[in-house]
């Protein structure tokens, strides 16, 4: 049997440090990003009794690669590897209760900075499943990101 939690907008808040490597004319960085994120949804009442409530700290580690254009904004790409870990997260059904354990995944990301300062990215993460350790019960989480930031330094 096959349920669908649905798509839905949720909340992640990250803090991202970058270290630029002096070879190829600073083209290249390495990035790390401790970040909070959550998910929750029910199904509404007559439909199955779903309930997903995740919340995890994510430590996101990648490589950057910029794109410069010829003047002060710049494209990048960035492939990464994050960890999550669940702080009390469940996904539940009518009769039976999952809590979620530690996971691995992969992400990709490109963006655009503008005037070193103001940025937008897109990030998709390679679907994963949350329920690995429950040997034949399949949870996939996907997601894809729109993110904002701000240059500090």
């Amino acid at each position: 049997m096959t349920y669908s939690y649905g798509k839905a907008v949720s909340f992640r808040l990250g803090v991202e440090a970058e270290f630029m490597l002096n070879s190829n004319k600073k083209h290249w960085a390495i990035v790390a990003e401790p970040a909070y994120r959550s998910y929750s949804t029910s199904q509404p009442v007559g439909s199955p009794g779903l309930h997903a409530d995740y919340k995890a700290a994510e430590l996101n580690a990648g490589i950057r690669y910029y794109i410069y254009t010829g003047g002060p904004s710049v494209f990048y790409l960035t492939p990464a590897a994050f960890g999550d870990f669940p702080i009390n997260s469940i996904l539940q059904d009518d009769q039976l209760l999952f809590p979620i354990h530690t996971h691995f995944g992969a992400s990709l990301s490109t963006g655009y900075l503008f005037a070193g300062r103001f940025g937008a990215a897109l990030r998709y993460d390679v679907p994963f499943n949350i329920l690995h350790v429950y040997g034949f019960t399949y949870a996939h989480l996907t997601t894809a990101s729109l993110v904002l930031s701000y240059r500090l330094l």
